[in-house]
């Protein structure tokens, strides 16, 4: 429906970053919860990033290892070439 069309793409706009964004800034001007909090976005983050650490590692890297900052592989080639990290 056009109603359902404008929801999931506000003013015609088809990039998935600036609705995301809408959503977000939308939350704070009416002072609601967003779509996604910073917590399960985290969460979400964790996961993928278990994946490439499990790759790395070459066995199982549980979510809370990640999100305890607890081992740093494939991340850690990544922030060396950037200059980041600990």
């Amino acid at each position: 429906s056009d109603s359902e069309r404008e929801y999931y793409f506000p003013g015609g706009v088809e990039d998935t970053v600036a609705i995301e964004l809408k959503y977000f800034a939308d939350a704070i001007r009416s002072g609601g919860k967003p779509e996604v909090d910073a917590v399960e976005g985290m969460r979400s983050e964790a996961i993928c990033m278990a994946v490439y650490e499990s790759g790395w590692f070459g066995r199982p890297v549980t979510i809370e290892e990640i999100e305890n900052c607890e081992l740093e592989g494939y991340q850690k080639e990544i922030n060396d070439k950037l200059g980041i990290g600990n």
